[in-house]
């Protein structure tokens, strides 16, 4: 748990990084969600074997600032069971990037910092993000695909 002025700092970094030229955050934005689907592609290479399908996505987002931007995203399928791992925005209260990661079944986020890297939380345990792992996104998907 960060000290009140390291949180501080940190939040002032976030604000501070919003402040740059806005193709280059769509650009930092975008990359990061590349190394994050990269990263969930190859958590789930062995799961593939068994019959989880990941299927890559690219959604077209538009934020005010940031215009549009094609990011890239997931789904993901076992039997009747579908997850998607869709990027809402990248410039969010607080300065965040955020992912939703939604099934039938709920809805978790990757929140994205600079200082923090990615982390993951539920839909009503905001306060308790933990940095993701891959048994923490593998929870997740098993959450959602029931």
């Amino acid at each position: 748990m960060a000290t009140l002025v390291e949180y501080i700092r940190n939040r002032q970094r976030e604000r501070d990084a919003l402040k740059g030229d806005p193709a280059e955050i769509k650009e930092h934005w975008v990359q990061e969600l590349e190394k994050l689907m990269r990263k969930i592609d190859k958590w789930l290479e062995p799961a593939k074997v068994e019959g989880l399908k990941v299927t890559p996505e690219s959604l077209h987002i538009g934020e005010e600032r940031l215009e549009f931007y094609d990011a890239p995203a997931r789904t993901i399928q076992f039997g009747p069971r579908t997850v998607t791992v869709e990027p809402h925005a990248r410039i969010t209260l607080g300065g965040y990037g955020l992912v939703h990661i939604k099934g039938n079944l709920g809805t978790f986020f990757l929140v994205f910092s600079e200082a923090e890297g990615w982390q993951v939380c539920g839909e009503r345990d905001w306060a308790n993000r933990q940095p993701l792992t891959r048994k923490r996104f593998e929870r997740v998907l098993e959450a959602l695909l029931g």
